[in-house]
Order: structure tokens, then C-alpha cells, then sequence
């Protein structure tokens, strides 16, 4: 996932989907809305996961702030910008 928009649309049409898990007697079906949400985390999970190693870089490098330009961004190239802790790193 490397759009906003994409990003965007996934968290409406599972807000949209989870907002009509009513049954006509008017009792909530969690346990759809549950797998919707289940299955949303599951689509999140590769930017949450970026956003934990973005996070352990910024410990490591003493709490500085990384950013970076494309959430397509992996480890080896933020390792290929900043050094890795273990050199010293070169910070920009």
C-alpha cells in the first residue's frame, strides 16, 4: 500500500461495511464486524509494520527523526542512506 488514497478508501469501505452488520431485528452482528476489521488490519499490516521499523531506527539512532519519502522504503534502503548503528551511521 503506497497511496494515500488507497489507504484512505480500505479504512471507508471497511468503516461503511462494518456500519451496515445489522440484522433487520436490529441486533449488531460483531462477529462480522470483527472479520471486517480483522481483514482491514490484515490489508494495514505492511505500513504498521513499516512504521515499527521506522520507529526502531529512530532509537537506534538516538531518537532522531527519520523520514521518509516513499513507504515503499525497506530496511536495506534505509540502512543504504543512514549507515546501520553498529558504523556509527552518517546522519544527513
Amino acid at each position: 500500500m503506497t497511496d494515500i488514497d488507497e489507504l484512505k478508501t480500505k479504512i471507508f469501505e471497511a468503516l461503511g461495511a462494518a456500519s451496515m452488520c445489522w440484522e433487520e431485528d436490529g441486533v449488531f452482528m460483531d462477529e462480522r464486524a470483527t472479520k471486517i476489521g480483522d481483514e482491514l488490519i490484515a490489508d494495514l499490516k505492511p505500513l504498521l509494520d513499516e512504521l515499527d521499523l521506522l520507529r526502531d531506527i529512530a532509537k537506534a539512532y538516538g531518537n532522531a527523526v527519520v523520514v521518509a519519502s516513499d513507504t515503499s522504503s525497506t530496511k536495506n534502503d534505509i540502512w543504504e542512506v543512514l549507515g546501520t548503528p553498529t558504523d556509527g551511521g552518517e546522519q544527513a
